[in-house]
């Protein structure tokens, strides 16, 4: 095995990429994200998306507003539904429109009550189902 100043620029660079890719896991993402997110405060005023990021974290970060033009707030800094409407249709339109259908389809079908009860509140949602 050759030592590391043998190695040509192109072996460094697989080498770094190779370590990089075995330091950072997913569930590191995953850890550093709701860090930040807890650390500015992140809030989400919508009820059905901050029930998917919730089913994904673990955490609680609804929060109800008022203002029905702010979908979420980190901090000081806001999103309005518009801004979130533009991103999304540009980059991640149909998987959260989709995600977003399926949510809106479960808790509307005879299904939500089959396998979790009458009580359509998630977050309050006590039953043995």
């Amino acid at each position: 095995m050759p030592s590391f100043e043998d190695l040509s620029d192109e072996d460094k660079e697989d080498l770094k990429d190779e370590y990089v890719d075995i330091l950072i896991t997913d569930e590191q993402i995953d850890q550093v994200m709701r860090n930040l997110h807890t650390d500015n405060g992140l809030k989400i005023h919508d009820e059905k998306l901050s029930l998917r990021y919730e089913m994904q974290s673990n955490e609680l970060i609804y929060e109800s507003n008022s203002d029905k033009s702010i979908i979420a707030t980190l901090n000081d800094f806001t999103v309005s539904t518009d801004e979130f409407f533009e991103v999304a249709v540009e980059r991640i339109g149909t998987q959260y429109a989709t995600d977003l259908a399926k949510i809106e389809f479960l808790f509307g079908s005879e299904y939500f009550e089959e396998a979790y009860g009458s009580n359509r509140d998630v977050f309050r949602n006590s039953s043995e189902l």
